[in-house]
C-alpha cells in the first residue's frame, strides 16, 4: 500500500473517530437527567382530632394544616432516583429529610412531590433547599425564593419551641419531626 493511501485512510479514521466521539459527548451532556425543583407551603383542611402532620393554624375558613410542599421534576432523558429532601444551614448543617414518597425513581418527564414539616425551615438561617439524588447531587432552588420562602414559614405560627435542659440551663430550638431525617455536616474548607 502507498505511503498517500495510508495518511489518508488514517486522516480518515481520526477524523471519523473525533467526529463519533464529539457526537457521543454531545448526546451524553444532552440525556442527562435534568432536575428542576419547586417549593412553597401547603395549606390544607384539617381537624383537631387528626394527627397532624404539619403546624396546624386558624384561618378564617376554619383549621388549615401547614406544610412545606417540594416538587422535583425530570426534564431530563434519563431515570434518576430521588432520596431525599435537603435543608442546608448556613452554620453547616445539612438535614436529610425522608418524608413518605422517597425515595423515588423519577422517569423522564415525571415528577414526584413530597411534603415536610415547615418547621425545617423555622428559626434557622437556611442557605439551600432542594433535594438530593442517589449519586449524592443536590438539586435546589433559587436562593431568593429559598429566603422568601423561610421569611413566609417564619411569619407563621411554628410547633418549634425553646426547651431548657435541667442541669446547664442550656437552652435549644426543637420540634417533634415526624418523618425520618438525617443530621449530617458539610465539610469546612
Amino acid at each position: 500500500m502507498s505511503d498517500s493511501l495510508q495518511v489518508v485512510l488514517a486522516l480518515w479514521g481520526a477524523i471519523l473517530a473525533t467526529a463519533l466521539g464529539i457526537i457521543e459527548l454531545l448526546k451524553h451532556f444532552r440525556d442527562k437527567p435534568r432536575i428542576l425543583v419547586s417549593a412553597d407551603l401547603s395549606f390544607r383542611a384539617a381537624t383537631k382530632e387528626a394527627d397532624a402532620k404539619g403546624t396546624l393554624i386558624e384561618t378564617d375558613h376554619g383549621l388549615n394544616e401547614v406544610l412545606l410542599a417540594l416538587t422535583a421534576a425530570n426534564h431530563g432523558k434519563q431515570p434518576i432516583q430521588i432520596t431525599a429532601c435537603l435543608v442546608e444551614e448556613a452554620n453547616g448543617n445539612l438535614q436529610q429529610v425522608i418524608p413518605p414518597g422517597l425515595p423515588a425513581l423519577l422517569e423522564p418527564n415525571t415528577q414526584v412531590r413530597v411534603e415536610i414539616q415547615k418547621e425545617w425551615l423555622d428559626n434557622v438561617n437556611v442557605v439551600r433547599l432542594g433535594v438530593l439524588d442517589a449519586l449524592g447531587r443536590v438539586h435546589s432552588i433559587d436562593s431568593s425564593h429559598v429566603a422568601h420562602l423561610v421569611q413566609r414559614s417564619n411569619a407563621l405560627p411554628s410547633n418549634k419551641c425553646e426547651y431548657r435542659n435541667r442541669e446547664t440551663g442550656d437552652g435549644v430550638k426543637a420540634f417533634q419531626a415526624k418523618d425520618k431525617s438525617i443530621l449530617t455536616k458539610r465539610p469546612m474548607g
